[in-house]
């Protein structure tokens, strides 16, 4: 029972390793659940990044809502279950809006994080390239296990010009995070909001824009992803291979074990039988050896008692005339 929680344990290790790891969408969607209308778009300068759009016309006019959910972390009580969550995200309506949740396993209930707004592009620019980036920060407390649900949200639209698309880029998880977050610019701006309260079905929207920063795609770089990232990530790569070699020696520990017991078990009862049968037959012969002895020595007795009476007849008759 304590190698199978220390094989739970060591497992879950494994997962959060995924923290303090930048998703760029580089190559795929980071092993997240994401909804139909998002997909990877490469932009001019070879980035990639992940967008949602309106799939028909009847998006535009009647509104929709879309899910970004990542995998289920795992936490340790080591920093009191504190996370740090860093994106970056444009989007080209002025009336849509994200929301961000984080979903906590043990009471399946939904807790918002945080609601952002875009910022009004004056360019009116249909190339992403030109589009006002923000950088959205917000620390909170999760419970042990968790997962965190970005939602955009295109509220219904009279206007069958508007434009509507979402992107998000760079999401950054920090599990025990520093207090300050160091970006190329030089302002900066971070809430800190611990939510409890279950999310009812609604359509107010809570705004505030000083939860992010303003930046260009161009220019814009976290420093996590430029300088920490190159120099972390064989590092992190090192000690997941340690992991799962670790994990490896256990199971093989375990399987010797198990082999080991199997084989006690099988030689127990396989000498215990043996010895059980050859006692019964030592027993049979005993018994069969006796008998045959009893039954001689009956026999012998019976030819003696069949001779004395013979030779008792026997004098009788040759006595018995001498009298006479």
């Amino acid at each position: 029972m304590n190698i199978y929680l220390i094989l739970i344990v060591f497992i879950k290790l494994v997962f959060s390793v995924q923290y303090n790891q930048p998703c760029t969408f580089s190559s795929d969607s980071c092993k997240w659940s994401i909804g139909r209308r998002w997909h990877i778009m490469n932009l001019d300068n070879n980035n990639k990044i992940l967008i949602a759009d309106a799939e028909s016309k009847e998006d535009e006019r009647n509104g929709f809502t879309d899910v970004i959910m990542t995998s289920w972390l795992y936490l340790s009580s080591l920093c009191s279950y504190e996370i740090r969550l860093t994106f970056r995200y444009t989007i080209q309506n002025q009336y849509d809006f994200l929301e961000i949740y984080f979903i906590e396993k043990s009471r399946t209930r939904m807790n918002l994080l945080g609601q952002w707004k875009s910022l009004i592009n004056k360019n009116n620019s249909l190339d992403i390239n030109d589009s006002i980036w923000q950088q959205g920060n917000v620390t909170f407390k999760a419970s042990k296990e968790f997962r965190i649900n970005f939602e955009v949200r295109h509220l219904p639209d009279t206007n069958n010009n508007s434009i509507v698309w979402f992107a998000i880029d760079d999401i950054l998880i920090e599990n025990c995070p520093n207090e300050v977050i160091n970006t190329t610019n030089d302002t900066q701006y971070i809430i800190e909001t611990t939510a409890t309260i279950p999310i009812l079905s609604t359509t107010d929207v809570y705004l505030n824009e000083n939860n992010s920063t303003i930046f260009n795609i161009s220019s814009w770089k976290l420093d996590d992803l430029s300088t920490d990232s190159s120099s972390s990530s064989p590092r992190q790569t090192l000690l997941t291979l340690i992991l799962y070699l670790f994990c490896a020696l256990i199971a093989l520990t375990l399987l010797i074990i198990l082999f080991t017991i199997l084989i006690f078990t099988y030689r127990k009862h396989c000498c215990s039988s043996s010895s059980s049968s050859s006692t019964t037959i030592i027993n049979e012969h005993r018994n069969r050896f006796n008998k045959n002895q009893l039954n001689n020595r009956i026999g012998i007795q019976i030819e003696d008692i069949d001779r004395d009476y013979q030779t008792v007849k026997t004098i009788d008759s040759t006595i018995r005339p001498c009298f006479e």
